[in-house]
């Protein structure tokens, strides 16, 4: 995920300041794709510089996702992840992440690793957290720099694996979860148009529901057909609400 050029917050920073610290940082991720892409043996390297892993339920332990077919492939739109630094994330950053078209992830599962250096420490606390579905965060070891994470990094994974749980990816977790909520209702609207989980695109949404107003970047439930939107806490009342919900 995009981490902007620099460890320091940008809460207080201007759109436009926001906005050439992120590209800065997203022409190095790009190039790190496309290095991937072109030595098969560097292929995960983007996603193991980003730091980011989640969690899925398997038996098979620690192994790669099977490769996804072309139909698969093309029902889930790539998505490019920024992590807010210090983890603040401001209104102005929020606008632009929307109209560059991010998406915002932070993690459940963190690592501390920037200040300490006890590799079975760092890996207990990863696994104390860790579910299925987390996301856990930690910094990619390098030669004469944080090489204690090289052994963290392995004795997490095989935590993880005892439990029956796999790392994935942060794209393919997305994909998990997508392809979870297209298979189940997410309710419609009063017109009877199946609602979709979409990303306000701008300042000024309004949840049909509750009236409350919404940033860009907020999640929300909508029909496009009709221009009604729901806000979170409306979609759980609308689904519990709905015919045959218990």
């Amino acid at each position: 995920a995009n981490h902007c050029p620099e460890d320091k917050s940008y809460a207080l920073a201007s759109e436009q300041e926001f906005d050439a610290a992120l590209m800065a940082a997203e022409r190095v991720c790009d190039q790190l794709r496309s290095a991937a892409a072109k030595d098969p043996s560097r292929r995960r390297l983007p996603a193991r510089r980003r730091g980011l892993l989640g969690c899925l339920p398997a038996g098979c332990g620690c192994l790669p996702l099977p490769r996804r077919s072309k139909a698969a492939s093309s029902s889930t739109p790539p998505v490019r992840w920024f992590r807010a630094p210090r983890a603040e994330l401001s209104p102005a950053m929020q606008r632009v992440l929307a109209r560059r078209g991010f998406l915002h992830t932070l993690s459940d599962c963190y690592a501390n690793d920037p200040w300490i250096s006890d590799a079975a420490y760092i890996s207990k606390t990863l696994l104390a957290n860790a579910v299925d579905g987390s996301i856990l965060v930690i910094h990619a070891p390098e030669r004469g720099f944080r090489e204690y994470n090289l052994k963290a990094l392995r004795l997490a994974l095989e935590g993880l694996r005892e439990r029956g749980l796999k790392a994935v990816t942060l794209g393919e977790l997305h994909r998990a979860a997508h392809a979870n909520l297209q298979a189940s209702s997410m309710g419609t609207c009063p017109s009877g148009h199946e609602l979709q989980l979409i990303m306000a695109s701008m300042d000024g949404w309004t949840c049909n529901r509750c009236s409350s107003i919404l940033n860009a970047g907020s999640s929300l439930y909508g029909c496009r057909t009709c221009n009604w939107d729901l806000c979170k806490a409306c979609h759980c009342s609308h689904m519990d609400e709905a015919p045959g919900a218990h």
